[in-house]
């Protein structure tokens, strides 16, 4: 282990203090209703976020950056039994780029965590691969 103790605070951030192995193996289906109206559903780890499980989707959550500050993977629950509650810096992140309160329902894809079973997701944006290969 590193003298920063990176693994011990990695695994207490996820949940994982106790560094067992069996919530490493919990899997969970999540329901993505995309913006065509498309429902698709994958399988996905414990602890996961929205926008990583939806990497195994075709067309997965659009997000304009790569550490959950741009408030741009905002999509809305439709079910969230299995979802970690909604922390400080997801609210400040909302409240800044959106200016507003989010609504009850709204969250932000890359900060969500998959906690358990129960979980659809309606997706606002996807990335739009045409734009990506710059065929548009």
């Amino acid at each position: 282990m590193s003298r920063f103790g990176l693994r011990k605070r990695l695994k207490a951030k996820l949940g994982r203090s106790d560094g067992s192995s069996q919530q490493d193996s919990q899997r969970f289906s999540v329901v993505f209703e995309l913006p065509d109206g498309q429902r698709e559903t994958v399988e996905t780890e414990a602890h996961y976020t929205l926008h990583m499980a939806s990497q195994m989707l075709e067309t997965p959550i659009e997000a304009g950056c790569p550490d959950g500050h741009c408030g741009g993977c905002l999509v809305d629950m439709i079910k969230d039994g299995g979802m970690q509650a909604m922390g400080d810096r997801e609210l400040e992140v909302i409240k800044e780029k959106h200016q507003r309160e989010p609504e009850s329902q709204e969250r932000l894809a890359c900060h969500a965590r998959i906690l358990g079973a129960g979980v659809e997701v309606k997706v606002r944006e996807v990335w739009n691969l045409e734009d990506i290969r710059g065929e548009a």
